[in-house]
């Protein structure tokens, strides 16, 4: 994660989309599902990586207990069950910010980039109230993590050079003012 002042850099050279852009019909099966590496899927290995303790580390790919702090709500979560991987940058705002015209592999590598700043784990409810919103849409409901989440949020559309809409610009540029 950069800076807030590196992020308001990246932000400046964003491409802004047109109003009427259009895109094909996004389908979420165009990304692909879970991953699999060394036998875990993208979410097994994102749910060890950002756990704080599991509760059996000998268990494999598999993760039913432990402990996770959900940077959206600011709660902690002691279930996976409780818990799901989110897409920080939605994957129907990729799809509408340029991922549309990416081959497959891209499409799949960026559902799945667990290396970087766009996966995380969340509560049940807090993904399900942010859906494919962007952050002239939504903010998380924990205040304390609003610049980390529009720094993030920054930093992964620069990293695959996807477009932000007017809207977007506007409330990224107002929330990353309030950083330090």
């Amino acid at each position: 994660i950069s800076t807030s002042a590196v992020a308001k850099t990246q932000l400046a050279a964003l491409t802004v989309r047109a109003a009427n852009a259009s895109a094909p019909t996004f389908q979420r099966s165009s990304f692909g599902g879970w991953a699999t590496t060394l036998g875990c899927t993208t979410r097994e290995t994102v749910l060890k990586r950002d756990a704080t303790q599991v509760a059996d580390p000998t268990s494999g790919c598999t993760v039913t207990t432990g402990k996770w702090l959900d940077p959206y709500s600011g709660t902690t979560l002691t279930l996976a069950s409780q818990a799901d991987v989110d897409h920080l940058v939605p994957l129907k705002d990729a799809w509408i910010s340029g991922a549309h015209a990416w081959p497959a592999t891209r499409l799949r590598a960026f559902a799945n980039d667990y290396d970087g700043l766009e996966l995380l784990t969340v509560s049940l409810g807090e993904n399900r109230s942010k859906g494919d919103r962007s952050p002239d849409q939504w903010m998380p409901t924990s205040k304390p993590f609003h610049c980390a989440y529009l720094i993030r949020w920054v930093n992964v559309k620069t990293q695959y050079s996807l477009s932000i809409s007017e809207n977007e610009k506007k409330a990224l540029t107002d929330g990353l003012a309030k950083c330090p």
